[in-house]
């Protein structure tokens, strides 16, 4: 697959996480004391794999502009997204992750949009290159919509 649609994929599936978590939130209010703990731990990992998105992002744009930007933006959306400091309630875990994943599928967007990345040289053992990342980002962001889905139907089975 090409690089486009493996942005544009990857996109959809950030995408497809805000979406997700959006949806989800209010559903764990029947959940006991111990089950909702356990249930915020694991959105906390959920969240914790939305910010590692954040580097397929940074690593396209070093391709095209260099490390500095790339620096700039894996920075700049980490800011953006923020720490998931003192969330209290599953509600808002899932809305830490849903604005994470929004903000990773916007900036997939203007990827796709963007010029070219600029691939490493030939045999250049320390970067997968462009569409390596982007497979990458498209297995990582699916992987995330799935166990977001698996873990909220653990605590909260289907009716």
């Amino acid at each position: 697959m090409s690089l486009e649609p493996q942005l544009q994929l990857a996109a959809a599936h950030a995408s497809r996480l805000a979406e997700a978590a959006r949806i989800r939130r209010g559903t764990a209010r029947s959940l006991g004391r111990r089950e909702s703990k356990q249930l915020k731990k694991d959105l906390a990992l959920l969240a914790k794999g939305v910010r590692d998105g954040v580097q397929h992002v940074a690593l396209m744009v070093g391709y095209r502009d260099g490390y500095p930007a790339r620096t700039r933006t894996r920075e700049g959306l980490l800011e953006a997204i923020g720490e998931p400091k003192r969330l209290r309630s599953v509600d808002a875990w899932l809305e830490h992750i849903a604005a994470g994943a929004q903000l990773l599928s916007e900036a997939m967007e203007e990827l796709v949009d963007a010029p070219p990345p600029i691939p490493p040289p030939a045999g250049h053992p320390d970067t997968p290159g462009p569409e390596k990342t982007a497979g990458r980002a498209v297995d990582h962001l699916g992987a995330l919509v799935s166990r977001l889905e698996i873990t909220i139907h653990h605590y909260v089975p289907l009716q």
